[in-house]
């Protein structure tokens, strides 16, 4: 079985952010807030309805070159120039 798009709607809304290049970018499964990363070594929320960033987490000390999240939405991966891979709670934005 295989899905056919007939329409694509994109709309972007930036405000400023990131101070270097995106590396890494996911939504969550509900649809409402995109995650992205960067080489200025955040990871940053945003709500995708308004385009505002709403959390930015630091803890890298090199430049972010990955991320994933875990299926559920509740964990954000990073692996970063600094030769560390951090997992990240992300409702509270702790790095575990």
């Amino acid at each position: 079985m295989g899905y056919q798009i007939r329409s694509l709607e994109f709309r972007c809304v930036c405000h400023g952010g990131h101070s270097k290049e995106i590396t890494g970018i996911a939504i969550t499964p509900d649809n409402q807030t995109v995650v992205t990363a960067s080489w200025d070594e955040t990871v940053r929320r945003w709500d995708r309805n308004t385009g505002t960033c709403f959390q930015i987490l630091r803890g890298h000390s090199g430049r972010i070159w990955s991320m994933a999240m875990t299926t559920d939405g509740q964990k954000i991966v990073t692996g970063s120039q600094d030769k560390l891979i951090k997992i990240w709670g992300s409702v509270e934005g702790s790095g575990f």
